[in-house]
């Protein structure tokens, strides 16, 4: 079993976490013109999923030093 990994919340993740969204984005892009020219969707469809996660990864990695600071202003 592999132990959990501790969670980076320093503003380079931060910036990282925005450049990985920035990426997807453009390739999700380059995606939808790929499809457009008569790839095979099945194909796509699948970079597509894989390209949607990478980014559902990067925005909880954005997310998380704000609400972990939100919490913290709590108590």
């Amino acid at each position: 079993m592999t132990e959990a990994q501790p969670i980076d919340h320093s503003p380079a993740a931060g910036t990282a976490a925005q450049a990985i969204i920035t990426e997807c984005g453009a390739k999700l892009e380059r995606y939808r013109a790929a499809l457009d020219a008569g790839a095979d969707p099945a194909v796509v469809t699948g970079w597509i999923a894989q390209t949607q996660a990478e980014r559902a990864r990067a925005e909880v990695d954005l997310r998380t030093p704000m609400l972990l600071a939100r919490l913290g202003s709590l108590g």
